[in-house]
């Protein structure tokens, strides 16, 4: 017997489906940009825009490992029936104040390879820098955090984060300018964190692809820093 109903809900999390009819479809549609498909059946059809999303799905009997008609109910498994549904989680989009968690989370990837500049600076340019010098650069790239999450309150993330970068960017450029009185390490401290930076507002920017951007940036960095160090003649022969 066809059978067709109408229901419209508010304030869900998730909503699921259990495909109990001969032919079971589904057409859901919802003012959410940000959905999760789940469960054992993918919707046939999808779309989604910056505003709602829709989803159609269809689903036989002959698509599920239980039959139509129950007949022996004392050797039927019911985890049969729950693990056949389908439906979609609304996920929450990243807001302000997770995406500065997750861009604190790369924090020792900044400091590690900005004291490495600073080491390569020290080797090639035969100028020893002293551990305070290293410490205060750091306590520099922590602060931007803060300046960070205090920016994003009163004026939003993005430009909380291009201003918070730049001023870490000139003050760890110029104290670099002080520390060697050159210009060439300067630029190359301010490019690279300029460079990092940018990298990491991308990634924080992501939620399908950032654990594959995040690798194969790694991977550069770690290829560019395998190139440099085999230049620097490190026992002085």
């Amino acid at each position: 017997m066809p059978y067709e109903v109408k229901i419209k809900l508010k304030g869900s999390q998730s909503i699921n489906f259990i495909p109990l009819g001969k032919t079971t479809r589904v057409d859901l549609k919802a003012n959410w940009n940000t959905p999760s498909f789940t469960g054992s059946y993918l919707p046939n059809n999808r779309d989604i825009t910056e505003k709602e999303f829709s989803a159609q799905w269809q689903v036989l009997n002959l698509n599920r490992n239980y039959s139509q008609v129950m007949i022996d109910y004392t050797n039927f498994n019911i985890k049969n029936i729950d693990n056949s549904s389908f439906g979609v989680n609304f996920k929450i989009p990243v807001e302000q104040y997770q995406q500065s968690m997750r861009s604190a989370k790369y924090a020792i990837l900044i400091i590690l390879l900005t004291f490495g500049v600073i080491f390569f600076t020290e080797i090639m340019n035969k100028t020893r820098i002293h551990a305070l010098l290293y410490l205060l650069v750091g306590l520099a790239l922590c602060l931007f955090y803060s300046l960070l999450l205090s920016f994003s309150e009163h004026i939003g993330f993005n430009p909380a984060y291009l201003l918070s970068a730049t001023l870490t960017i000139i003050l760890v450029g110029g104290y670099m300018f002080g520390i060697t009185k050159r210009k060439k390490p300067s630029l190359i401290m301010s490019g690279l964190l300029g460079v990092l930076y940018l990298y990491i507002f991308v990634l924080i920017q992501l939620e399908t692809f950032a654990l594959l951007t995040g690798s194969l940036g790694l991977f550069i960095i770690l290829a560019m820093v395998m190139y440099f160090s085999k230049k620097i003649d490190w026992f002085n022969e």
